[in-house]
């Protein structure tokens, strides 16, 4: 009997192409917005972007030969993930977490702007999001650096305070996914 490859080694080579061509997409962007242009970063441009792109060029890091995402050189930008999309805001850590917070929601973050990967969740005004770094809630009158976050994060959430109330994501919510 052979394996549901057809093979006697169990390989089928036209499934193993499918997995391929879903880890690439899965491995596009899923969706990210320049708060300062106020448009959607396309998910092909994604990785350029967020400094995502291994290289393995003359002086780059490299692990036993494989190419590897090089250490960051915008300090400039935060990047928040809300509702599955990552927001890239310029912002300084020495700023208070409100101002940011205001300010990322005045360009694009949880206003539903049309993306190609769909409409994110909306909300009606700044005070509804609540952001966190390390899955701990930054406190509003506090400074980002003082909270620990270090310069150019691209690793923050912005999330509708009244999910952090229920004590349970919606069963939209990307959490689940």
């Amino acid at each position: 009997m052979t394996a549901a490859g057809g093979g006697k080694s169990g390989y089928d080579a036209a499934n193993d192409a499918a997995k391929t061509r879903a880890q690439q997409e899965a491995a596009r962007g899923k969706g990210a917005w320049d708060c300062e242009k106020y448009c959607e970063i396309l998910p092909e441009d994604e990785a350029r972007v967020f400094e995502e792109i291994a290289t393995a060029n003359e002086g780059d890091f490299v692990f036993e030969g494989i190419p590897c995402v090089q250490p960051r050189t915008d300090y400039a930008h935060l990047a928040f993930f809300f509702d599955g999309c990552r927001y890239r805001i310029l912002a300084d850590v020495t700023e208070k977490c409100q101002d940011i917070k205001k300010r990322l929601w005045e360009k694009g973050c949880g206003k539903g702007e049309p993306m190609s990967t769909g409409r994110r969740r909306t909300v009606e005004d700044w005070r509804e999001l609540t952001l966190l770094y390390s899955c701990e809630i930054i406190p509003e009158d506090t400074t980002l650096l003082d909270f620990g976050v270090p310069p150019g994060c691209k690793c923050l959430i912005a999330i509708e305070t009244a999910i952090l109330e229920s004590g349970k994501p919606s069963a939209s919510d990307p959490y689940w996914n």
